[in-house]
């Protein structure tokens, strides 16, 4: 087994959301910029993999950061269940939306 290149620090990390948001520049040194991101997540056994590239280009110049790391698979799990309660409970609250326009059926149970 090789040794990681890179050692985690346990603790948590504080981000506002301001911090992910990047303001708009009012200076636009050029005709044309874009923005590219892609994050993918798979799991295998019991580690998980993230790979993500980012790339931009803006005021003439081309830029690209790329990041690739392991994790535990028990933090992927943890993850993809508190994703697949929010997705419930949103379509939850969307069938309830309706619900008032539609008869309810009962079933005798004689």
């Amino acid at each position: 087994m090789s040794k990681p290149p890179v050692e985690r620090v346990p603790g948590v990390i504080d981000i506002e959301p301001a911090d992910l948001i990047e303001p708009l520049s009012t200076d636009h040194g050029g005709a044309f910029s874009f923005n590219y991101s892609y994050t993918e997540i798979t799991a295998t056994g019991g580690k998980s993999h993230v790979k993500s590239r980012r790339t931009r280009y803006a005021d003439g110049k081309l830029s690209t950061e790329n990041f690739d790391g392991e994790f535990d698979r028990s933090i992927y799990d943890g993850a993809l269940d508190q994703m697949h309660r929010a997705f419930a409970n949103q379509a939850l609250l969307l069938l309830r939306t309706f619900a008032s326009m539609f008869p309810t059926m009962r079933r005798d149970r004689d």
